[in-house]
């Protein structure tokens, strides 16, 4: 019976101490809800700025490609061509082109 009577008073102050604390639990419960207000808010402007970014660096892929080719297609276009102050290019066995 003793038993009973100590869970019982043990019971009591735990209830008690939750009591006390309901307050504290509920303003840390609206202080949650605020900051995941905010981690959603900033989580959406990430993804939309993700989103830009990506599309900016397409365009950024895409005009490096264009410009790569044009490149490519300048340094075929000149490879046999003689330009003052340099060399004539050569095949590997020394024969100059000019």
């Amino acid at each position: 019976m003793q038993k009973l009577l100590a869970a019982e008073g043990e019971v009591n102050v735990m209830k008690e101490e939750l009591i006390q604390l309901q307050p504290k639990l509920i303003a840390t419960g609206k202080e949650v809800e605020e900051t995941l207000v905010v981690v959603n808010s900033q989580t959406e402007a990430a993804v939309a700025q993700k989103a830009g970014v990506q599309a900016e660096e397409a365009i950024a892929s895409e005009k490096a490609a264009a410009a790569k080719a044009i490149k490519v297609t300048d340094q075929s276009a000149n490879a046999h061509v003689s330009h003052p102050g340099r060399p004539a290019p050569h095949d590997v066995h020394g024969t100059y082109y000019s």
